[in-house]
C-alpha cells in the first residue's frame, strides 16, 4: 500500500495564523543519488525576514525516515546536486557575498562548504559531468573595464540591446582552477545538460537575456571540451525549443527530452519534446500528446535499464501521476500516482527497480519530502511539525459542466467546525492563466484558503479554461479573449450552490496575478459580490502590452497588441473599461518594484474609482516584485486579506 494513502491534513486545537505560515520552511527542491540510497533537497521558508533569501540543504536516507538531517545554514543554499558517484553535493550559495550566488561543494556526511566559483555575478544553473570530474554551469561575464568605469563615472546610460549581461558557459574541475568559457556567441544559456558520454553539452538558450525572447528559445549543442580531436569549437542548433523549461538526455545519448510546449505561445499547455541529439533535428512530442486532455509538469531521463526512456510528471484534472513514457500511444503506463501534488521528483534506476524522491502534498497535507519504490514511498523531512496541532479546512474536488461543454474539475475548501452549509464562501481564481488548483493544503501567503476556512468561510478553487490539466484546448481557450474563463467561474459557483456548499447570496471573490485580473473582471461584470481582493492583477491589457516584461504573452492572451490593426480589441477585454460598474467594496494589494504586473496596473484602477460612494483601498508593498518576500509583508497582506472579507462580508 502507498504510505501516503493513508495521510490527511494534522488536525488539533492549534490556531494557523499568517506569522505561522510566513516563517514556515517549505521543501523547495529534491535529488535522489545515483545509487537511489539518499536524497538531498533545499528547504526555505516563505517569507524572510533579512535584506536577502534564507535557504538550506538537508540530506537523509532513502532506508531510514528519521534519518533527515540538516547540511547546511546560514546563507541562501540552493540547486543541490548529486556527483554521479554520491561522494559529493553541489549546490550554489550566496555565502560569499549576500545576493550573489556562487558554486560549491559539500560532503554530504557534513563539514565546510568548499568554494569553486565564485565571480561578482551570480551562478544561475550548474550540471555534473557524467564522471564527476567537473561541473558546467552558466553564469553571467564578470564586469570588464569598461563596465567597471561606467560606474564609477556614473556615465552609464543604458541603451536598449547594448551591453547586456548574457550568461556564459562555463566548466569547471572539481579540483579547482579556472573555468574554461565554451563557444556559444551571442546566445543567453539558461538550462544545461551533459550527455552520457561526457562529450557535449546540451543547452536551452535565448537569444539575449530579456525573458519575453523566449519564444526564440532552442535547443543547443557544444562539445564539453572543444579542444580535443573530433570536438566542435562552433555550437549547434538542434532545434526550436520556445518557452522550454527543462532539458535531460536519453540515457543511451542519442537524444534529447526536452520540457516545452505545444505551440510557440506560453499559453499552450505543457509537454515533453523528444530531439534527436543532432543540428537540425525536428522534434516530436513524447507526450501528452496533443489530443490528451493532459498537461506535463516535469521530465526525468531514469537512467539505464529503465522500461522507457522519460519519466514525465502529469497533470491530469486536480491529480498528479507519474508515468513512463516512450514513442506510441501504447508505450505509456503509470509509474506512481499519488494522492496529492506533486511537486518536484526524481528517479534512480537500481538493479531492484526504481527509487523516487519527490515532494508531495500527502493526503492534501502539507508539502514534504518523499522517498522509496513506487507504492511504498515514506515521508523523510517534517518541516510543518509545528503545524501538528491545528485543525484545517477539509479539501474537496468538485466536478462541473460549462454550457458550451466543458468539464471542469476543481478545487473546495470547507470552513473548519464542521458546520452544514450553505456557507459565505470566498472564490479564489488562480494565477497564471496557465496553472491549476490541485490536491494540496492551499495554505500560502497568496493562497488564503485555510486563513478563510478557520474564519469560517468556504473556498471555491475553480479549474477555468487556460489553465493546466486538462489538455492544449483547454489552456489556449482564452487566448484572444480574456475575461471568457470568467463564465467557467460562475458554472463553479453554480455547482457549489447545488450540492449546498455556497450560500448564492454571501460571496467574496479574491486572487492574485491572474487571479487578480479575474477579480477585476468579475466586479466590472457582476454585482453579486460582496467582497473583492485584486492582487497584482491586470486592469488595462493595452498597458500589459507596453510596460510588461512579457509584452509577447500578454499581446497573446489580449487578442491584440494597442499598436496593431485591432487596437480597442485589448482595452474591450480590459476590467478599466468597465470600472464605472463597479459596486463591490475593492482591496487592491501590490508589490512596488513588480514588472510582471506592474504597479500602473493598480494605480489605474484606484484612479478610475477614486470619487466614488464605495470602500476601495490600495496597499503597496515597497522593495517587493511580483510575487511578496518579505516576512512582514506577507503577516500584513494576509492579515488585510481576511479582515477585508469578514469586515464586507460577515460569516
Amino acid at each position: 500500500m502507498d504510505a501516503t494513502a493513508d495521510r490527511s491534513p494534522a488536525s488539533g486545537p492549534g490556531r494557523l495564523t499568517p506569522d505561522l505560515i510566513s516563517t514556515t520552511w517549505e521543501p523547495t527542491v529534491v535529488r535522489l543519488s545515483r545509487d537511489g540510497g539518499r536524497v538531498v533537497w533545499a528547504a526555505a521558508p516563505h517569507g524572510r525576514t533579512g535584506e536577502h533569501p534564507e535557504s538550506g540543504l538537508w540530506t537523509a536516507s532513502v532506508a531510514d525516515p528519521d534519518s533527515a538531517r540538516r547540511l547546511t545554514r546560514g546563507g541562501n543554499d540552493t540547486a543541490p546536486r548529486w556527483s554521479p558517484d554520491g561522494s559529493r553535493i553541489a549546490f550554489l550559495s550566496d555565502r560569499a557575498e549576500r545576493g550573489t550566488a556562487g558554486l560549491y561543494l559539500i560532503d554530504p556526511d557534513g563539514g565546510e562548504a568548499e568554494p569553486l566559483v565564485v565571480r561578482s555575478r551570480a551562478v544561475e544553473t550548474i550540471a555534473w559531468s557524467p564522471d564527476g570530474s567537473a561541473l558546467a554551469l552558466a553564469v553571467p561575464a564578470d564586469p570588464d573595464d569598461e563596465d567597471q568605469r561606467r560606474e564609477k563615472e556614473r556615465d552609464d546610460a543604458i541603451v536598449s540591446g547594448e551591453r547586456l549581461a548574457r550568461n556564459q558557459l562555463l566548466t569547471v574541475p572539481v579540483t579547482g582552477g579556472d573555468p574554461v568559457v565554451l563557444p556559444v556567441g551571442d546566445l543567453h544559456p539558461t538550462v544545461l545538460a551533459w550527455s552520457p558520454d561526457g562529450s557535449r553539452i546540451a543547452f536551452i538558450a535565448r537569444p539575449e537575456p530579456e525573458l519575453d525572447l523566449s519564444t526564440d528559445a532552442a535547443v543547443y549543442l557544444v562539445a564539453a571540451d572543444p579542444g580535443q580531436p573530433g570536438g566542435t569549437p562552433q555550437v549547434e542548433r538542434v532545434g526550436a525549443a520556445p518557452w522550454a523549461e527543462d532539458l535531460c538526455w536519453t540515457a543511451d545519448g542519442t537524444e534529447l527530452l526536452v520540457l516545452g510546449r505545444q505551440a510557440t505561445s506560453l499559453q499552450s499547455s505543457a509537454t515533453v519534446w523528444t530531439m534527436p541529439a543532432a543540428a537540425g533535428s525536428t522534434g516530436r512530442v513524447l507526450g501528452p500528446r496533443i489530443e490528451e486532455p493532459l498537461c506535463a509538469l516535469g521530465v526525468r531521463s531514469p537512467g539505464p535499464g529503465a522500461p522507457a526512456p522519460a519519466v514525465i510528471t502529469i497533470a491530469d484534472g486536480i491529480e498528479t501521476r507519474l508515468e513512463w513514457r516512450g514513442d506510441g500511444p501504447d508505450a505509456t503506463t503509470t509509474l506512481w500516482e499519488s494522492d496529492g501534488e506533486i511537486l518536484d521528483v526524481d528517479v534512480a534506476m537500481t538493479a531492484d527497480g526504481p527509487v523516487l524522491a519527490a515532494l508531495v502534498h500527502a493526503g492534501s497535507g502539507p508539502l514534504e519530502v518523499w522517498a522509496g519504490v513506487p507504492g511504498d514511498l515514506r515521508q523523510l523531512s517534517d518541516h510543518h511539525a509545528a503545524w501538528s496541532g491545528i485543525t484545517f479546512g477539509a479539501v474537496q474536488e468538485l466536478i462541473s459542466r460549462t454550457d458550451d461543454g466543458w468539464e471542469l474539475h476543481s478545487v473546495v475548501v470547507l470552513p473548519t467546525g464542521g458546520r452544514p452549509g450553505p456557507h459565505p464562501t470566498v472564490v479564489l481564481p488562480h494565477g497564471g492563466p496557465y496553472w491549476r488548483m490541485a490536491r494540496n493544503l492551499h495554505c500560502a501567503w497568496h493562497d488564503w484558503s485555510q486563513l478563510l476556512a478557520a474564519a469560517g468561510y468556504a473556498v471555491l478553487l475553480p479549474n477555468f479554461r487556460g489553465g493546466s490539466g486538462h489538455g492544449n484546448a483547454f489552456a489556449s481557450a482564452v487566448l484572444g479573449d480574456p475575461g471568457v474563463e470568467f463564465d467557467d467561474v460562475e458554472a463553479v459557483i453554480a455547482s457549489a450552490v447545488e450540492a449546498g456548499i455556497t450560500d448564492p447570496e454571501r460571496l467574496g471573490i479574491g486572487g492574485w496575478s491572474n487571479g487578480g485580473f479575474l477579480t477585476a473582471w468579475a466586479v466590472t461584470h457582476s454585482t453579486r459580490f460582496r467582497a473583492a481582493v485584486m492582487g497584482a492583477g491586470v486592469s488595462s491589457w493595452p498597458a500589459m502590452v507596453m510596460t510588461s516584461d512579457v509584452p509577447t504573452f500578454s499581446a497573446d492572451v489580449a487578442g491584440a497588441a494597442p499598436w496593431s490593426d485591432q487596437p480597442g480589441h485589448s482595452l474591450e477585454h480590459s476590467p478599466i473599461a468597465r470600472a464605472t460598474q463597479v459596486t463591490t467594496p475593492l482591496l487592491m494589494l501590490h508589490g512596488q518594484e513588480d514588472v510582471r504586473v506592474p504597479l500602473s496596473q493598480s494605480i489605474g484602477m484606484q484612479r478610475a474609482l477614486r470619487g466614488r460612494d464605495l470602500p476601495v483601498q490600495l496597499v503597496v508593498y515597497p522593495r517587493e516584485p511580483h510575487g511578496i518576500e518579505e516576512h512582514r509583508h506577507q503577516v500584513d497582506l494576509m492579515t488585510r486579506v481576511v479582515d477585508w472579507f469578514t469586515t464586507h462580508l460577515p460569516v
